[in-house]
């Protein structure tokens, strides 16, 4: 088969050519692949390269967006592929992708992992049990998350558990105890603490409640 020419390289926006060929096709390409493959205008190029461009860009298609994705706040791998899906980016080329993201350090699950946790006790208290969750349903693998949940201390998180109920707890002034209590063990059961540091504070709680009424 014969050889297709480059007749003409043209810069198009964002660091983008156009590739007019020989054979009246026109490529657009990143100009990392113009680079890579050294396309200059008068280059012969194989038939079989042309395929190879065409993955190469869309794997290069898919890494931008994924890195856009990525600027606004750091990404698990499996939010990175569910985002890849919904840009319609053919899900052969995910792997590559994320191989690539992988090996420049812009992915990286047990680091994603301990910043939302970190972001969570700062902004959005929650226990353990809803931090495993949250964090499952990122696609974090279990080995991560138990790494990451086994550096809270129990003692940080029944004080955090304590001023979590104590926000609450002023909306039920003028309220009993007895009523009261099975509220703060449902609330903060929902906000993923457990059952043995909850009861431990239980009686600071009353003591505290107590003193609003």
């Amino acid at each position: 088969m014969e050889a297709i020419t480059i007749v003409k390289v043209v810069q198009q926006n964002n660091s983008y050519f156009l590739l007019v060929l020989s054979n009246q096709e026109e490529i657009i390409v990143h100009e990392d692949i113009l680079v890579r493959y050294r396309l200059l205008a008068g280059k012969e190029i194989d038939p079989s390269i042309l395929q190879e461009l065409d993955t190469e860009g869309e794997i290069h298609q898919g890494y931008a967006n994924a890195l856009n994705f990525i600027s606004y706040r750091p990404r698990s791998i499996l939010e990175v592929k569910e985002y890849l899906k919904r840009k319609e980016v053919s899900a052969e080329y995910f792997e590559e992708i994320i191989r690539r993201l992988l090996e420049k350090g812009y992915l990286d699950d047990a680091l994603f992992a301990q910043k939302w946790v970190a972001n969570r006790q700062l902004l959005k208290p929650k226990g353990k049990y809803a931090l495993r969750a949250e964090l499952r349903e990122k696609g974090i693998s279990t080995e991560i998350i138990d790494n990451v949940l086994a550096s809270i201390d129990e003692e940080d998180e029944r004080e955090q558990a304590i001023q979590v109920a104590r926000k609450k707890m002023r909306q039920w002034r003028g309220k009993t105890w007895h009523e009261v209590q099975p509220k703060i063990l449902r609330f903060l059961t929902y906000k993923g603490y457990g059952m043995d540091a909850i009861f431990k504070i239980l009686p600071q709680l009353k003591a505290e409640f107590d003193e609003l009424t």
